[in-house]
Parts: C-alpha cells; sequence; structure tokens
C-alpha cells in the first residue's frame, strides 16, 4: 500500500481514498484516525512525505554527521524529529528529510514492514543524469513546493526548495536563480515540471524575461 503525506491531507492511491487533515491537530493524530477511517491495514506500506530536505554528496555522508547537519540547517520549532536519507546514486546525492517522532510511532504501530521515503524519489528515484539538459533550469512543484534544480558536467549544479504560493513570487526566485547561474536569457531555458495551479501565468511572466520557458 501507498500513502502520500501532503501539507493538507493523506492520500491513498490504492483505495483510490483521500483524507482532509483537521486544523490545529497534528500529523500524527491525523493519521491515526485516517487510518482508523479507511481500515488501512496492510503488510507492507510506504509512506510518501513532502518535509524540508537537505542534499549532500555521497561522499560526504562518512565525514559528515547526518542528523546534526539536517537540525542545523532545518528549523523544526522544538518538535522531536527523526532523520531519513534516501539515496539518489546517479546523481551522487543523498536526500535527508525527517519525519516527527510522534508520526513515526504511528506508522510503526500501525505496519510490520514499511518504507518512508520523500516525494522527490518519485522524480529523480528513476530517473538518468542523461535525462537532464545542461544550461537549463528546472522548477518541478509539487504541493505549494517548488524545488529549483540544473545540472553542470553530469552533476547538479543548484539545488533549493522553496515556497510556492503565487506566480509572482516563484518568478522573482526563479529569475534570481537563473541569474546566479549566469544563464543567458536568449539561449537558455526555464522547464516547468509537476503540478501548480497558475502554471500558465507562471509560464507568461518568465517569458518577458526568458526566451525559451517550456511547461
Amino acid at each position: 500500500m501507498i500513502i502520500k503525506i501532503t501539507k493538507d491531507e493523506f492520500v491513498f492511491p490504492t483505495l483510490g481514498k483521500e483524507f482532509k487533515q483537521a486544523v490545529g491537530v497534528s500529523v500524527a493524530a491525523n493519521m491515526r484516525e485516517a487510518l482508523k477511517e479507511y481500515d488501512a491495514s496492510a503488510d507492507e506500506v510506504v509512506v510518501y512525505v513532502d518535509t524540508p530536505v537537505v542534499l549532500m554528496p555521497e561522499n560526504q555522508l562518512e565525514e559528515e554527521n547526518p542528523e546534526q547537519l539536517y537540525k542545523l540547517t532545518v528549523t523544526n520549532e522544538g518538535e522531536e524529529i527523526v532523520v531519513l536519507k534516501n539515496e539518489f546514486s546517479e546523481f551522487n546525492v543523498s536526500v535527508l528529510f525527517s519525519v516527527s517522532k510522534d508520526l513515526m510511532t504511528v506508522i510503526e504501530d500501525n505496519f510490520q514492514q514499511f518504507e518512508i521515503k520523500h516525494i522527490l524519489t518519485e522524480k529523480f528515484g528513476e530517473a538518468k543524469v542523461s535525462d537532464y539538459k545542461e544550461k537549463t533550469l528546472y522548477a518541478f512543484f509539487y504541493d505549494k513546493t517548488m524545488y529549483a534544480y540544473a545540472f553542470k558536467q553530469g552533476r547538479l549544479a543548484f539545488f533549493n526548495e522553496f515556497e510556492a504560493n503565487e506566480a509572482q513570487n516563484c518568478v522573482f526566485l526563479l529569475l534570481s536563480v537563473y541569474k546566479q547561474l549566469n544563464y543567458s536569457q536568449l539561449k537558455d531555458e526555464i522547464i516547468l515540471e509537476g503540478d501548480v495551479a497558475f502554471k500558465d501565468e507562471l509560464k507568461d511572466l518568465l517569458s518577458e524575461f526568458v526566451k525559451n520557458v517550456t511547461v
């Protein structure tokens, strides 16, 4: 079984069900209610989350303390967390992310076998470096988050995540990154991927500054 935890709901693709999270209630408490309502029992489950990420080159993992690095980089407002990682060997990076200890307890209490993955594994898990062009800024949208990234000589040259609440703000952020990467407004490209309500508006606004914008 697959469970996707977004900022607003739990999605059970195999059951064709969605469960809206109650406002002011922890993700863990919402998860318990969702599992009760849908009797979502299974021998194995893959849980996808969309929590803040930190990317690390794989060769640095042995030299650094991943958990300490994550906690220093990402603010969790005092919440106790469990730091996890997914490896993207094709890109020579590992993605550090987290779930709350309470959510981990709910998962452990309800499933004997489970995997917890960041939603980026759906995007990059089976991808190849050769799938991506250089001199191109990619923007992948998922659940009110924009992941911006670019490649150089077969490696990630840039990666960051931003809130994606409105088109104007995304334009400012993407153009700032585009300038930082020293890309040409006439020759190079921005590619918009994933789902966001204002994608067409974003494309039109970006096209005023960058000639090649692809959806």
